[in-house]
Order: C-alpha cells, then sequence, then structure tokens
C-alpha cells in the first residue's frame, strides 16, 4: 500500500544520505577499540571453536543458569494467547487488517524508542525489578485491556461496523500497554544479560541466553 512505499522511499533516501554526505574518522579509534575487545573478550577463533563450546557447556551447567533458562522458557506461558492469539481474533471478530498495520507505526514503533529512555530513569539501571514491575503489569492490567479490546471489536461489528470513542480506547489501550510492557521487558532482559555474561566468551554467551529467551 501508500503506506509501505512511502516509507521504503524514506529508507532509500536517509541510506543514500548517510552514505553520501557521513563519514566516520577512523583514526585511532580501531586501535583503542582493539585493545577494549582484547582487554575484555577473547574471540573464539583465539581459543577455537571446541573450547568456546566447552566453556558455554560449562555455564550450562551452573545452578544460575539452569534456573534462568527455566524462567525463561515458561515466564511467558500466561501471556501466550495475548501475545500470539489476540490480533487474529481481533480481526475474526470484525478488526480490518488496515487498523492492525496503521497501530504498529503509530503506537508501537514510537513506543519502542521512549519507553527504554523513561524506564533508564525510572529503574536507574535494576533490570530485575524493572523485568518484574513490567511482568505484574502484563498478566494483570494488560490482560483486562485485551479482553476489553475484544469485546469492544465484537460488538462494533454486531452494531454495524460502528466505531465509538470507548472501542478506539480499548484497540489503542491494549496495543500500546502491550508494546510497553514489551519494551520494558526486552530492555532489562538485555541489560541482565548484558552485565552478566562471562567476558572471556561474552557474545556466545549472548548468543546462548537470547537463544533460551527467543525459544
Amino acid at each position: 500500500g501508500g503506506f509501505i512505499k512511502s516509507m521504503g522511499v524514506f529508507m532509500l533516501v536517509v541510506t543514500t544520505g548517510v552514505a553520501l554526505f557521513k563519514s566516520e574518522a577512523r583514526e585511532g579509534l580501531d586501535s583503542a577499540l582493539d585493545d577494549a575487545e582484547e582487554d575484555a573478550e577473547l574471540d573464539a577463533s583465539k581459543i577455537g571453536i571446541g573450547e568456546t563450546y566447552r566453556r558455554l557447556w560449562a555455564a550450562c551447567q551452573l545452578p544460575a543458569v539452569q534456573t534462568l533458562f527455566l524462567v525463561l522458557l515458561t515466564y511467558r506461558l500466561p501471556t501466550a494467547l495475548s501475545d500470539n492469539v489476540k490480533q487474529l481474533k481481533a480481526v475474526e471478530f470484525g478488526l480490518s487488517k488496515q487498523t492492525t498495520a496503521l497501530l504498529s507505526p503509530l503506537v508501537i514503533l514510537p513506543l519502542g524508542i521512549a519507553v527504554p529512555i523513561i524506564a533508564n530513569k525510572i529503574w536507574h539501571g535494576a533490570p530485575l525489578t524493572q523485568f518484574l514491575s513490567a511482568y505484574q503489569f502484563r498478566v494483570t492490567i494488560v490482560a483486562l485491556f485485551d479482553v476489553a479490546m475484544l469485546h469492544s471489536v465484537r460488538t462494533s461489528t454486531l452494531n454495524g461496523g460502528h466505531r465509538t470513542a470507548t472501542f478506539w480506547t480499548a484497540v489503542i489501550g491494549s496495543t500500546a500497554l502491550q508494546a510497553i510492557v514489551h519494551s520494558l521487558q526486552f530492555n532489562a532482559q538485555m541489560t541482565f544479560f548484558a552485565s552478566r555474561v562471562d567476558p572471556a566468551i561474552g557474545g556466545s554467551y549472548m548468543t546462548l541466553l537470547n537463544t533460551a529467551a527467543n525459544l
């Protein structure tokens, strides 16, 4: 549609502008970065792939890491329907796909940018507190807004598609709240991972934790 085309043109213009007019001063930066990386993290090529996986396996045997894996694999169960089925049911009840697509750039994208900045000022780098606060909100208030949103969509369809202020409040509120808690949890999760990984295999360790989180 028109939105996709306009965003595609915008991306090409910005990318071309950056390529033509933006330059980076690399002198002195590469050596400083190399020194910092050597101090903080070993490259897998230096210790070997086998040794990297051996260290990762050893990390997986730690009780704290196993508990973290268990949390990562189960904490989304109470919100699985909200995360994966809500939008499908809303479309089934009569919410247009155009409305669903419009919510992403107008609601989700701005919140995804603003929420981490605001969260850092509120929780001051306490990722677990931030994560738990967002999770409590996610399984209570967000769930109620999801039910209200589906009820509003279904009522609107039964009334011939008439869109009231209650309808838009429920739809936008449900989408915005889910985007906020998702951004809060993801930001807290990545901050926590980065603060706990073994510096010797930092990149591989982060990949392991993110893989468990994605599963």
